[in-house]
């Protein structure tokens, strides 16, 4: 006769489950005091930037060393004049020597161009263009301060309340230690209805514009000249 001996009985443990949980909540909590600790206690409240589609022309805002300079079109527009526009292929390199030579000072900035022939090669053939651009930097006493900004007499707020709000919009580039003139100079746009966008740039560093077509590598674009 066959022998049949009962089975141990098995009981379910929730202590494997209970462990891991504690495991994980653990390095949770630890997490987040490092994080705390981190950030000295402080809540920082982020206001990150969004993109939209618009047809309206930019004026460029440089917030550089706690001071703001605007960059219009006119002073290149005057480099232009003085050397007039690039004439035949013959005269250009006597156009080319001219216009790089030229340098304007204009509200606290210092204006140059640089002109140069590109050769560019598509497959079998080359194409030479000229290729024609403005360079701006700021000098150290020029511009506003962040009080001429918010004064009454500031020359950055009597040219943003002469802009068309239709047709035009602010574009600010700002530097790590030009944070503060950004917020005082955006605010004086905001006061007057213009819409602004803005994107960073290094310090102490001059700003490049494209007087031909397209903008210059990594640089802002701008309305052709020539």
């Amino acid at each position: 006769m066959k022998t049949v001996f009962p089975r141990a009985r098995q009981e379910l443990t929730l202590v494997p489950l209970a462990d891991m949980l504690t495991n994980v909540v653990g390095i949770a909590i630890f997490i987040l005091i490092f994080t705390v600790l981190a950030a000295g206690g402080a809540v920082v409240a982020k206001r990150l930037p969004y993109e939209r589609a618009t047809s309206a022309r930019p004026v460029f805002v440089l917030c550089a060393a706690d001071r703001v300079y605007l960059l219009d079109s006119g002073p290149a527009e005057k480099l232009i004049e003085r050397v007039g526009q690039p004439g035949s292929s013959s005269n250009r390199d006597n156009w080319i020597k001219r216009f790089n030579g030229e340098r304007i000072e204009s509200s606290g900035v210092a204006v140059t161009g640089k002109a140069q022939m590109v050769a560019k090669t598509f497959g079998p053939f080359t194409l030479v263009r000229l290729q024609v651009s403005v360079t701006y930097t700021p000098l150290a006493a020029g511009g506003e301060s962040i009080a001429d900004v918010a004064g009454a007499g500031s020359r950055l707020l009597a040219h943003f309340r002469a802009l068309d709000r239709d047709r035009f919009f602010v574009r600010f580039l700002v530097s790590a230690d030009g944070i503060e003139a950004f917020n005082a100079a955006r605010a004086r746009a905001e006061s007057v209805g213009l819409r602004s966008g803005w994107s960073p740039t290094d310090e102490g560093s001059a700003v490049t514009f494209s007087l031909t077509r397209g903008p210059d590598p990594g640089q802002p674009g701008k309305d052709n000249i020539l």
